[in-house]
C-alpha cells in the first residue's frame, strides 16, 4: 500500500457528544496502491453502526456520481 487517502472517526470524547446515549458512527479507509500498466488500484473499506450508509464517489473522467449504499440487517434472536 502506498498510502492511506482518508479516514473518518467518529470522536465520542467530543463535547458535541457528550449528551449522547449511545452514539452512532461510522469509518471510512480508502487506499492507493500502484497498480499494473501504471493504473492506480483503490480500495474503499467502510464500517458503521448506523441502521444505513451511503458513499458517493466520481472521478473526473465520470460524467455523473457513483453511490453506494449499505444497510444493516437486523435479525431478531430467537427465545
Amino acid at each position: 500500500m502506498d498510502r492511506v487517502v482518508y479516514l473518518s472517526v467518529c470522536d465520542t470524547e467530543s463535547p458535541l457528544m457528550r449528551d449522547e446515549k449511545q452514539p452512532l458512527g461510522g469509518a471510512v479507509v480508502v487506499t492507493v496502491d500502484s497498480g499494473t500498466a501504471g493504473r492506480l488500484d483503490v480500495e474503499v473499506l467502510w464500517a458503521h453502526t448506523t441502521d444505513s450508509m451511503c458513499l458517493g464517489y466520481m472521478s473526473t473522467a465520470d460524467q455523473q456520481a457513483k453511490v453506494l449504499s449499505c444497510f444493516l440487517l437486523i435479525v431478531p434472536r430467537r427465545p
